[in-house]
């Protein structure tokens, strides 16, 4: 009779509590640890107090998973941050580098037509023949110009930055 009117007061223990609430009775015991249902007694609870006390659960319990999942978002956010940031950095050191790689062909390469068509009047007195052979180095020359335009070419239609390639001057 005692615990009929327990119930009709108000008051409850972990099992009823647990049963009221779809819970077990260790879980119901867990959210009192955690303050989240207040005791009145030795596992006594009134029912308002275990109602309650689990909506306040369920709703901070939300209201982590909100922030949790903003927090993710954000995160998400940052990595697509640090991976564009990096694949730009990326691009500007191909782009250095390719720099570089033609800044050192041309030192090499810039000097040599000058160079070898100086030659030819040390070697060569017909000029007739001189200039057929200049025409040939030029022609030499516009070929490997047009190699290194379409090159250029095919890296800017693959993303890479377009090396400025100098046209080789006709001497004609």
């Amino acid at each position: 009779m005692a615990a009929k009117s327990e119930n009709s007061a108000g008051i409850i223990d972990s099992e009823t509590a647990a049963k009221l609430l779809m819970l077990t009775a260790h879980r119901v015991r867990q959210l009192v640890s955690a303050g989240w249902i207040k005791k009145v007694g030795r596992d006594r609870y009134r029912v308002v107090d275990v109602v309650q006390g689990y909506v306040g659960f369920l709703k901070d319990e939300a209201r982590r998973s909100s922030q949790s999942a903003a927090a993710s978002a954000v995160q998400e956010a940052r990595a697509e941050e640090i991976r564009l940031r990096t694949a730009d950095k990326r691009r500007e050191q191909e782009a250095k580098g390719q720099a570089a790689a033609l800044e050192a062909i041309d030192t090499v390469a810039g000097p040599l037509k000058p160079d070898v068509l100086a030659i030819l009047p040390r070697l060569v007195k017909d000029l007739a023949l001189r200039r057929q052979l200049e025409d040939a180095i030029d022609d030499a020359f516009a070929a490997m110009s047009k190699r290194a335009a379409t090159v250029a070419g095919k890296l800017e239609r693959q993303g890479h930055a377009q090396p400025k390639v100098r046209k080789a001057r006709s001497r004609k």
